[in-house]
Order: C-alpha cells, then structure tokens, then sequence
C-alpha cells in the first residue's frame, strides 16, 4: 500500500469516526415539533374561533338579506360582460356614481350618511353631500377618491388584484402619504381631521395602522340599506332617476 493511500484511509477513518461521534449532538439539536403544546393550542383556540363565527353569522344573514333585492342574476352582470370585474378604477367611478348629487341629491346625502357610518367616521355630519372627487391628482400620487366635507376630509385607495406601493415622488406607501398630500392640495391645515380609507375586496391591511379598512361588500350593503329604508313609491322615483 503506497504511502499516499495510507494516509487517505487515516484520513476517511477519522471522518468517520467524528461522524459517529456527532450523532449523539446531532440528535440533540434536531428540532422536535412540540405535537402536544400545538394540540394544546388548538384545543384552547377552537371554541374562541367557533365563538367568533357564531356571534358574527346573524350579522352575515342579515345583511345578505339586505342585499339580495338588488342582486342580479350572473347573466345580467353588465360589468362581467364589459369585462371590467374586479377592475379598481371602473369600480371607483361606480361607487362615485352611487353617491353622487347630481344624480339624486337627497339619496346622495343618504348614502353617504350611510356609507360613512359604516365605516365608524362618526366625525362627519353630511347634510349636504359633497361630489366625490375620482383619480385626485397630488404632489405625491393619485387616491382613487377623495370626499371633501367642511368638516373632514375623506380618503379613499382602493385595490382589487393589486398591492399598496410607495406613492409617488415619496418613500411612504400610499396609505401614509396621501393624507397629507391631499391636505396640502386643498389648503388644508395639517391638523385637519381626515380619515384614511383602504377599500379592498377582503378588507385588507394598510401600511397606515391608522387607516380605516373597509370592504366593497360593506358599500354595496350601506347603499342596499339606504334604498331598503325607502317607502316602496319613494324608492321607484329614485331608481327611475338612476336609470333615465
């Protein structure tokens, strides 16, 4: 045996060795999943999960209920057909429409009223509603929709398939900036109240912790309720004026 493969086999023989020794510390470091604590957890989580969706079902019901007469069969759904479905900028300009005075002013400023409370802006007093401002252009991008009210300002970024980004001409993501880009725009004081909304399809979560998280589906059921609380002759006059 030559001398270079003696050392060789000096070589693998202590490799080996120092493997078999590591297998005890190796067993030792080797992660154990703690099956009992998390079977623990679970067991503890479920009834507060199953609590939650019980105390929350009766509301569900009740504003599908609210909903279902101003629902359209799939075939009849004009914006599928556009293909315009889930599309951020039609739909702002459909909700823009919904609430608009210059529609129907008095079921504008129910709406709104409606649509506000919804969203937990208790600051706003609407007795006469604003027009909705689409695709507000600022110094540092462009809100889907802005409200400007006397007494507070409104905000809307709306997403449907897409993620917040960075505003423009700013490092701060859209939620962060807009207010103040806004405010800046209207000649407002930095202090004037605003509220930040961040409508998704899921209510998502904003970069803006202080953004208020709402969802299309609790707009479409505001303005349902609105034209629900219509006396049955009252609510024919408003959609006739809707559709002429």
């Amino acid at each position: 045996m030559s001398e270079a493969h003696s050392t060789d086999r000096q070589l693998l023989d202590m490799f080996e060795a120092f493997c078999e020794q590591a297998k005890p510390a190796l067993e030792q470091a080797k992660p154990k999943p703690p099956a009992d604590g998390f079977r623990r957890f679970l067991k503890a989580a479920e009834p507060l999960l199953l609590d939650s969706v019980s105390a929350r079902l009766p509301a569900i019901q009740e504003a599908l209920r609210d909903l279902k007469p101003w629902l359209l069969d799939e075939l009849l759904d004009i914006l599928d057909v556009a293909r315009v479905t889930a599309s951020e900028d039609p739909y702002t300009e459909l909700i823009a429409w919904a609430i608009s005075p210059s529609v129907n002013s008095e079921l504008a400023v129910a709406c709104q009223r409606a649509w506000l409370g919804a969203l937990g802006v208790e600051e706003a007093v609407v007795n006469d509603p604003v027009d909705p401002m689409t695709q507000f252009s600022t110094d540092s991008g462009i809100p889907d929709l802005v409200l400007a009210y006397q007494n507070l300002l409104v905000i809307v970024e709306a997403k449907t398939r897409s993620e917040e980004h960075k505003a423009s001409n700013t490092r701060l993501m859209q939620t962060k900036a807009y207010p103040s880009a806004v405010r800046r725009r209207l000649n407002k004081s930095d202090d004037f109240p605003t509220a930040m909304v961040f409508l998704t399809t899921d209510r998502g979560v904003a970069a803006n912790g202080d953004a208020i998280r709402a969802s299309y589906f609790e707009f479409a059921i505001a303005v349902a309720r609105t034209l629900n609380n219509m006396e049955a002759s009252e609510r024919t006059r408003t959609l006739e004026r809707y559709t002429s």
